[in-house]
């Protein structure tokens, strides 16, 4: 089912190439562009009803954020899915401010991209395992989050999430409310950066922070007297 009609942005015919693969493979539309005129490019994006930008933005990219910047104001229904040099870490962190819906780092295999292009098509988003680990360290570090920002509570949350357990079933083992577990759950997604749960339980695992839980033999906390809490 074509759906989309996508707009592929590079100067560099062999990524081209790749990208074309890819937007065929999964029955969408598309065009090239490998201008660098602002005006030019929102006219072919407005007059072709473009609702998807692939971006190579892997060596010096002919679309600068200014760019990236205005499209996001003038063509609010359009996605942006930015392919960039993992290295480029500064970029990665001001497109990820601006809200670019979907960065992947230039060694994207071509599955890796299409999935990129689905989530982002039905409204979701989607960065390689990579750029997204880089991106919640930062904010983690400006955030000054450490073990010590966490509750024990807060960590027992993320540790039965990482266990399969929906927000009831959690509040049930931590003698807890559901919309108690679920305020927590969005506290922690808010001040990590991070996108959905799967990239919470991610980020509470790269620092250690689920290990040595204490929960007692009926899967409740010892520490009752403290919240689970959406404390800042």
């Amino acid at each position: 089912m074509r759906n989309h009609c996508v707009l592929l942005a590079s100067q560099t015919p062999l990524i081209l190439g790749g990208l074309r693969n890819v937007v065929r493979n999964l029955k969408h539309d598309y065009k090239c562009y490998d201008g660098d005129d602002e005006d030019e490019l929102i006219s072919i994006l407005e007059k072709n009803a473009i609702r998807l930008l692939l971006i190579d933005f892997i060596h010096r990219s002919h679309i600068g954020l200014r760019t990236l910047r205005l499209l996001k104001k003038k063509i609010h229904r359009l996605k942006t899915v930015v392919i960039i040099n993992a290295q480029n870490q500064s970029l990665i962190l001001q497109m990820a401010e601006i809200g670019i819906h979907s960065i992947i780092h230039s060694q994207s295999t071509e599955n890796e991209i299409a999935n990129a292009i689905r989530c982002v098509s039905i409204g979701d988003k989607y960065f390689s395992l990579s750029i997204q680990r880089y991106i919640n360290n930062t904010i983690l570090a400006q955030n000054d989050c450490s073990l010590d920002t966490f509750s024990l509570p807060q960590r027992q949350v993320v540790y039965l999430i990482s266990k399969g357990y929906t927000s009831k079933e959690i509040g049930i083992r931590l003698n807890r409310s559901e919309k108690t577990v679920e305020n927590c759950r969005c506290h922690l997604l808010k001040i990590t950066g991070c996108k959905n749960a799967i990239a919470l339980v991610d980020l509470f695992r790269q620092r250690n922070l689920l290990d040595f839980i204490p929960l007692d033999s009926n899967g409740s906390s010892n520490r009752h007297s403290e919240t689970v809490a959406t404390t800042t």
